[in-house]
């Protein structure tokens, strides 16, 4: 999109399914006030098979249905683009998705309205993905996980999940692992949900405001896990929790996180 159009006096400037984006040149020309709709560009679902790069473009994405990136699609969302999310409305992902924010310029993704209650990612086995400085927030649909990984965990490194129902949800994972910095803060239910995954293992993590009985950690028929250093877990009813069929192994001794959470 270029200079010279008048896109006015519609229900939607501009509409597009998974499988579309405007190039980073559409940047400012992006059809929006004027509409009815004057928040962004609607994402009307569908799955994308191919590659595709959502640019900051001077609007917002929102899905206003559930979209996915197939297992032959590749979705990269570039440094300051914010995407939001209607009623109800999920990504799943079973190619890969790149979330390439930065320090100065992260991604936003999060409600279109405050009443809107939408329902996360979801990572189906054989996906893939690295998250990097990326905020996800208030994920309060269905089981209201910001982020589902089933089967597979993406990287995570300097992200933010908050305000949701559940943080980050992990089940059925071989060796998840969490090492880079990331902050799991303010979820209703729980920061960190762990079930059956084998050999855990969480360093580094900033996991605060979790004053449920699930607390920060819960770990689930896990069998060992490791708690290793730099991690900051206070602020919560309890820092870790879990059922009879998890257990921390030896080297987390020193590393159980007690001090500055209520129980």
């Amino acid at each position: 999109l270029s200079s010279g159009n008048v896109i006015t006096g519609n229900r939607w400037g501009l509409v597009m399914n998974m499988a579309s984006y405007p190039d980073e040149a559409s940047a400012g020309y992006i059809p929006t006030a004027g509409n009815i709709n004057s928040d962004g560009i609607r994402v009307y679902g569908g799955s994308l098979g191919t590659t595709a790069t959502w640019y900051d473009v001077g609007a917002d994405f929102i899905l206003t249905s559930s979209g996915a990136v197939g297992s032959s699609g590749d979705l990269e969302i570039r440094p300051g683009v914010t995407v939001k999310f209607d009623n109800a409305i999920q990504l799943t992902v079973a190619g890969n998705l790149d979330i390439a924010g930065t320090p100065v310029d992260g991604v936003l993704l999060t409600e279109r309205a405050p009443e809107d209650e939408w329902s996360g990612l979801e990572f189906q086995g054989g996906s893939s993905g690295t998250l990097q400085y990326c905020t996800i927030e208030y994920v309060t649909r269905y089981s209201g996980n910001a982020i589902y990984a089933n089967g597979t965990l993406p990287n995570l490194e300097h992200c933010t999940l908050r305000y949701n129902d559940y943080g980050l949800y992990v089940r059925n994972v071989v060796n998840p692992t969490l090492s880079v910095t990331n902050v799991i803060a303010d979820n209703n239910t729980v920061g960190l949900y762990i079930t059956g995954c084998t050999n855990p293992s969480i360093s580094n993590q900033t996991i605060t405001g979790h004053d449920t009985d699930y607390g920060a950690i819960y770990m689930a028929s896990t069998g060992s896990f490791h708690l290793g250093g730099g991690n900051t877990i206070t602020g919560n009813r309890w820092g870790l929790v879990m059922n009879m069929g998890s257990y921390p192994d030896e080297a987390s001794m020193g590393n159980i996180p007690t001090a500055g959470n209520i129980n």
